[in-house]
């Protein structure tokens, strides 16, 4: 980027050997920081005879930003298990940790279709500034063929930076769900006592024969 600026100075003359000193400042924009900035600078003088000039060689400024994003995802789930039919509500929290906005900001998630942003742009710019938190909700209903193990989903977080450099980041969670035993059916009209792990029963045993010693068989099923 070139700097063009004018520096007017009511001053005596410049004699012979004497050296003046100037200073000028330029505040980085946003706009500034894709690219270096250049700064070209002539001096300009009446002499006797004639009018004099000089330019010098440039300066070049090179900008260092820094643009990030973090991404944070909780349910109201967590630390529960989940049935069928039950609702699982995610909060995702979306965080500028560079020292640049970020516009474009958007969430997608593998399991759900929906993210909608809730709140966090307070001043209203729709640009993700530094430090600043955007709130976003999305929920999943859990079906039958979730049962019996994990709900794991995926989560990114994306924005554009002011050098159209995209910004992301990831995160999952993990939401428990039950499991059913499967039911014991019997045929119509049969009615069978289930024995539970643990349960004890008593057993009465009778000599019919007529004598002692008689062995028995304790491994049959009862």
């Amino acid at each position: 980027m070139n700097l063009l600026a004018s520096l007017s100075i009511c001053q005596d003359q410049l004699a012979p050997g004497d050296s003046w000193t100037y200073e000028a400042s330029h505040r980085v924009q946003e706009s500034d920081i894709c690219s270096c900035i250049v700064n070209n600078a002539t001096v300009n003088a009446s002499g006797p005879c004639s009018n004099v000039s000089n330019s010098s060689g440039g300066v070049i400024v090179e900008i260092i930003y820094e643009s990030g994003i973090d991404l944070e995802k909780i349910s109201d789930k967590s630390g529960e298990e989940v049935d069928a039919g039950d609702t699982i509500t995610y909060t995702y929290f979306v965080t500028n940790t560079g020292d640049e906005n970020l516009s474009n900001v958007s969430i997608e998630d593998d399991m759900i279709r929906y993210v909608s942003y809730i709140s966090g742009n307070d001043n209203g710019d729709y640009l993700l500034n530094p430090g600043e938190v955007w709130i976003y909700e999305g929920s999943y209903l859990v079906d039958q063929n979730d049962l019996c193990h994990s709900i794991v989903n995926y989560a990114v977080a994306n924005a554009i930076d002011p050098c159209k450099i995209n910004q992301s980041d990831n995160a999952t969670v993990k939401v428990d769900t039950v499991c059913p035993v499967d039911c014991i059916c019997c045929p119509e009209g049969e009615n069978r006592d289930l024995t539970n792990i643990g349960d004890q029963h008593a057993v009465a045993l009778s000599n019919s024969q007529a004598e002692n010693n008689v062995e028995i068989d304790m491994s049959q099923r009862i």
